[in-house]
């Protein structure tokens, strides 16, 4: 067997390990792999593997490939195009089970250590261990872009293992609806304990299915991606669907900057701070997610995959409504301020007679938002995307 594993030891003939550590990789891999069977092991992140395991599989030809990573990943990266096959992680450590591979490469050396995590970017941290030409693999399915409600759909990840990446819940929140407002509809992916919601033309994928291949899969009909820096990002990438990801503890150039479909949105150069690329929690990486603002992501898609006239929105589109503000009180002024961005929003003193689309009124319970005909109470809140809600539920009411 040949061994590329600076951790697992060199093997005998017999596929018995032989305990004689060693510090470097071994580099004698063959040169002609045809007809080899060959195991590529990465136990690790979902995005990992796809870098690892995907654009290594892509690269080896006329060979018998197997993966081994982690078992809910094993539907997702069996669809990688070169993978024949799955072996559970725990079973390549016995004799009898790695004698039968030819070739055992074992990626996760080069991208858990933190010292090399540092280096370089993930790609060529690869390249560096296996010693062939690393590029983004692919997927054994493709799908066109599709529509919901006759609206293009974007699909966005708030999840992330580490902590570090994660963008904060009422941002997520704020970006879905203005995302409907401008046209499109949503699809939340991830898995059931991660942030999202459903609403009117947004959806929460988990509560169908949390199956990666199957969220992949719907990815794949997506006109946009929007997420964090972890794995459906990659997954989008190898798909060369258009999107934006949000960096606040790597560097975009040292994640996806071999994904030509996408770009990186951060807060690095307005802070003048640097990633810390820590696996652990920590406050700087939180500061550089957190100074991300709503507006700089929407301000960073790239227009040219989607319908313009959505993002440009269309003249029928571009209505506000007209809501006059009952109020005499702080909570008043912070509820004209939040509305202002969308809506057009009067500040009064006393009921006005007419020329409104929605009157709010305050009283010392909440407020009432209301029209001509329907009519909804709020209770006090500092959550002002309630009284948004509230806006929308009785403006549909009344259209009906």
């Amino acid at each position: 067997m040949f061994l590329l594993d600076p951790y697992l030891k060199e093997v005998n003939m017999e596929g018995i390990e032989v305990l004689q550590e060693i510090k470097e990789p071994l580099r004698h891999l063959p040169k002609d792999y045809t007809n080899l069977t060959i195991c590529l092991k990465f136990v690790g992140g979902v995005g990992d593997a796809i870098i690892g395991i995907g654009s290594v599989a892509n690269q080896i030809k006329n060979c018998i490939i197997f993966a081994s990573t982690m078992p809910h990943q094993k539907r997702l990266i069996m669809s990688m195009c070169g993978v024949d096959n799955w072996i559970r992680p725990q079973l390549i450590h016995r004799p009898e089970v790695r004698k039968e591979f030819d070739v055992l490469i074992d990626l996760a050396g080069a991208l858990n250590n933190s010292r090399e995590l540092l280096a370089d970017d993930y790609y060529s941290l690869i390249e560096k261990r296996v010693g062939i030409s690393v590029r983004p693999g692919c997927f054994n399915f493709v799908a066109a872009p599709q529509k919901r409600n006759n609206r293009p759909i974007i699909a966005l990840h708030p999840g992330a293992s580490n902590l570090n990446r994660r963008w904060s819940d009422s941002k997520w929140q704020e970006l879905a609806y203005q995302l409907v407002e401008r046209g499109f509809y949503i699809f939340w992916l991830g898995t059931k304990d991660e942030f999202g919601f459903i609403d009117e033309n947004i959806e929460k994928l988990s509560d169908t299915d949390e199956d990666l291949l199957w969220q992949a899969r719907q990815l794949a009909i997506c006109s946009y991606f929007i997420g964090t820096d972890s794995g459906f990002c990659h997954v989008a990438g190898v798909l060369s669907i258009k999107g934006t990801v949000l960096f606040g503890n790597t560097l975009p150039s040292s994640v996806i900057s071999r994904y030509t479909s996408l770009c990186g949105v951060s807060a690095y150069e307005k802070l003048g701070l640097i990633p810390t690329r820590s696996l652990k929690e920590d406050t700087i990486s939180k500061q550089c997610m957190n100074a991300i603002e709503v507006e700089e992501v929407l301000s960073a898609i790239d227009c040219s995959t989607l319908e313009k006239q959505v993002m440009g929105r269309k003249p029928q589109m571009a209505k506000r409504w007209k809501v006059a503000v009952v109020s005499n009180t702080l909570f008043g002024d912070d509820l004209v301020e939040f509305l202002n961005s969308f809506c057009e929003v009067t500040r009064c003193s006393n009921l006005p007679e007419r020329g409104f689309d929605i009157l709010i009124v305050e009283d010392e319970k909440g407020c009432i938002v209301r029209t001509t005909k329907e009519s909804v109470r709020v209770n006090k809140t500092n959550n002002f995307e309630n009284i948004r809600r509230a806006i929308r539920e009785v403006f549909l009411k009344d259209e009906d």
